[in-house]
């Protein structure tokens, strides 16, 4: 681990880097980090988490309950550990997250759902779900196969 940059110290930049790069990356950033997504699908991205965290605490009675403890215990060791890695390297790389994308996605599902009646929530979270389709098909056909298309 010779070649690998170490953790240059807590500034404000590299706080900055530290979250915009890892969700980016957590996202949508390929090619050795070279192929960024536009900045209106991170936005969406971006947005729909914040729709399940606000739901998320909304609904935070029950995240008491074990099941959701254990869920939430799991994403705090895999964001420990991704934090404490990148205190020793400077890797911002949200793929490292995911080993939590379960508990991720679970808590994201119960977040959106928080916001629907129980009689709709199946029909908005299929809606959401589409929504998550479409903004991931374009990312592929529209980012990465463009980013590594042929040139010249």
């Amino acid at each position: 681990m010779q070649d690998q940059q170490r953790f240059p110290g807590l500034s404000p930049e590299y706080l900055r880097d530290f979250l915009t790069i890892s969700f980016h990356s957590f996202w949508a950033q390929f090619g050795w980090m070279g192929v960024v997504a536009p900045p209106r699908l991170y936005l969406a991205w971006g947005g729909l988490m914040l729709v399940a965290a606000a739901g998320l605490v909304l609904n935070r009675r029950r995240l008491i309950e074990p099941t959701w403890r254990l869920l939430l215990g799991t994403l705090a060791a895999a964001v420990l550990a991704f934090v404490g890695y990148n205190l020793a390297f400077e890797q911002l790389q949200g793929r490292y997250l995911f080993p939590a994308l379960t508990p991720i996605a679970i808590l994201l599902v119960a977040g959106w759902a928080a916001w629907l009646p129980a009689r709709t929530q199946a029909t908005g979270l299929l809606l959401v779900a589409g929504l998550l389709v479409a903004l991931n098909a374009y990312a592929l056909l529209r980012v990465l196969a463009l980013g590594f298309a042929p040139t010249g």
